[in-house]
């Protein structure tokens, strides 16, 4: 192949295959982005639920 046509297709390629990883970024963030945020909230809850008070439960200072 000529090299303008090389550099043409490779352009092409690259333009296609870019969209390709954007949608597939997009997809895992949007199934990510959810989760992330309900183990937050998960863990945000088990840790003031394992409290006995709002000072942590410690009886002495460090």
């Amino acid at each position: 192949m000529k090299d303008p046509l090389k550099l043409g297709l490779t352009i092409i390629g690259v333009l296609i295959l870019g969209a390709i990883a954007i949608k597939v970024m997009g997809w895992l963030l949007g199934i990510l982005v959810p989760v992330a945020v309900v183990a937050a909230i998960v863990l945000i809850i088990v840790g003031v639920a394992g409290r006995k008070s709002i000072g942590g439960g410690r009886r002495w200072l460090p």
